[in-house]
């Protein structure tokens, strides 16, 4: 654990001067820095547009839809469920 000498405690220095990459660049030298980074995502974006071409997804398997049941198939599988129940009740 820390601690400070005499038993103060210890606050972050405050300071009037902020370090930044682009405050000791030229304008020019910042605008060819945000070109380069902007090729860049833009560049990754297209290998990633074609990384996915090439590569399902493991989730699309998980979302396959199920057939859908009709309203009167889940009606006779309601009532069968029922009666079994009621079979099992009785004995």
């Amino acid at each position: 654990m820390c601690s400070s000498p005499k038993g103060g405690s210890t606050k972050p220095l405050t300071s009037s001067h902020v370090d930044s990459l682009s405050g000791d660049m030229s304008s020019s030298d910042y605008s060819n820095m945000v070109h380069r980074a902007n090729e860049s995502y833009e560049r990754r974006q297209e290998e990633l547009i074609e990384y996915r071409k090439t590569h399902k997804s493991k989730l699309s398997v998980t979302r396959k839809k199920l057939p859908e049941k009709s309203f009167l198939e889940k009606l006779k599988l309601f009532f069968g469920q029922i009666r079994e129940s009621e079979a099992v009740d009785s004995k």
